[in-house]
């Protein structure tokens, strides 16, 4: 009984925590992303941690039931774990999780940023092609700047311009998502986990929410498979392989529904999935084909959950 309700405390605990350290460390890291050499490293904006909160909060509330099963698998308990696990997985999915993304669209997580992207004065910076020295701060959407362009490719030449720049500046595309090519070059971007966009999913959301009850029923299927992963968290004897089972899962979960919105996708959506059964389908859901793989990966998890606990059940009782 206590470890069936200890599950909806260690839950509430978890998602606290990591609401407040993310938001913490995602402002520091967009204070990185946005630092600009020779000057002051901005790491706190309250416009922008408003924005964070609320992006921290859906992340958070995607990411909290595989914390809540691994935490299950260390302290296994009876049917009534498995009750207090679907209480927890209606309210994260059903009330916290509407309001949140509600408020990040609200808040504009779309656009997270401390200020228009720019290039201090006094430093040379390559962007491949030609080198840059800006003799004041070139400030995105900003008035001309006095410059001086050097181009390797022909001998050094040099020549001074008047520069603006815009978004699509090449020393700004060159250093995304950073804002300068300095702090680009200082950190590699091998710890950016590409694969995952969970700004994608949460633009799908918003979506799914505005347009009605079906769509957003429909949107709701990735939720159904996140938290039908608990039917994986007692396959084993070894606790060790149940946690890490359930995170595996759950990246390849993401990975999924993030490559399908992806361009690598379209063709596979307009050749096999754009017609008959799809287009009807698609009058009252967005995303068929998606919908239907997390509903079939949820009854697997529920299936082999089901019939590992009649097993184990049936060899306790022999």
């Amino acid at each position: 009984m206590k470890k069936a309700i200890k599950i909806l405390l260690v839950y509430f605990v978890y998602l606290l925590l990591t609401i407040c350290f993310g938001t913490v460390f995602y402002m520091a890291f967009l204070g990185v992303v946005n630092a600009t050499a020779g000057h002051k490293v901005v790491f706190w904006n309250q416009e922008l941690f408003i924005k964070t909160f609320f992006f921290i909060a859906v992340c958070s509330l995607s990411l909290i039931c595989p914390f809540v099963i691994s935490y299950r698998i260390r302290h296994r308990s009876g049917f009534l774990q498995t009750i207090v696990y679907i209480i927890v997985c209606v309210i994260n999915w059903g009330i916290l999780f509407p309001i949140a993304i509600t408020q990040a669209d609200k808040a504009g997580y779309e656009e997270i940023s401390v200020e228009k992207r720019m290039n201090s004065a006094n430093y040379f910076r390559d962007s491949g092609k030609e080198i840059y020295y800006f003799t004041e701060d070139l400030i995105e959407d900003g008035k001309p700047v006095p410059s001086i362009v050097i181009s390797p490719q022909k001998d050094y030449a040099v020549e001074c311009r008047e520069i603006s720049a815009d978004k699509n500046f090449v020393l700004f595309k060159n250093a995304a998502p950073y804002n300068d090519i300095f702090t680009k070059k200082a950190f590699s971007n091998d710890f950016i986990f590409t694969y995952i966009d969970t700004r994608i999913l949460l633009k799908n959301a918003v979506s799914c929410l505005e347009k009605g009850w079906s769509f957003w029923l429909g949107f709701l299927s990735i939720a159904l498979v996140i938290s039908s992963l608990y039917g994986l968290s007692n396959l084993f004897d070894w606790k060790l392989l149940d946690t890490a089972l359930v995170i595996i899962m759950y990246v390849l979960i993401l990975i999924c529904n993030t490559y399908y919105y992806s361009d690598g996708f379209l063709p596979i959506k307009l050749k096999y999935l754009s017609g008959g059964f799809f287009t009807t389908l698609g009058r009252f859901v967005d995303n068929p084909a998606l919908i239907l793989f997390n509903l079939s990966a949820s009854l697997l998890f529920i299936v082999i959950g089901l019939i590992n606990f009649f097993i184990k059940r049936k060899s306790v009782e022999e």
